[in-house]
């Protein structure tokens, strides 16, 4: 997935393509999805280094689905804010730290 968003980063930068629009269209994808995958080159510097492991090197058999799952902390509140104090694991992460 980072190899895609250095690719699409690329492309804008050199100019093959304009916008996000145009990168979605050759890609057969939306434009919403192009920039959720770039939006991947803003996390932190070592969350990008514990993540960006080659494929052959990843754990067999694990999924991308199964890469980030929602967890929800103690201080969780319910209500209209029922979102607050939900954060998302890594298993990627914590494979790669052996937690």
């Amino acid at each position: 997935m980072l190899l895609q968003a250095r690719q699409y980063q690329a492309w804008l930068d050199d100019g093959t393509y304009r916008s996000l629009r145009e990168i979605a269209a050759a890609a057969k994808l939306t434009p919403g999805r192009i920039g959720q995958v770039l939006d991947l080159l803003t996390l932190p510097p070592e969350i990008l280094t514990a993540i960006d492991v080659p494929a052959e090197q990843a754990p067999v058999g694990l999924t991308q689905m199964e890469l980030v799952r929602p967890t929800i902390s103690p201080d969780t509140r319910l209500g209209p804010d029922a979102l607050i104090g939900i954060r998302y694991e890594s298993v990627a992460l914590e494979h790669q730290l052996h937690l």
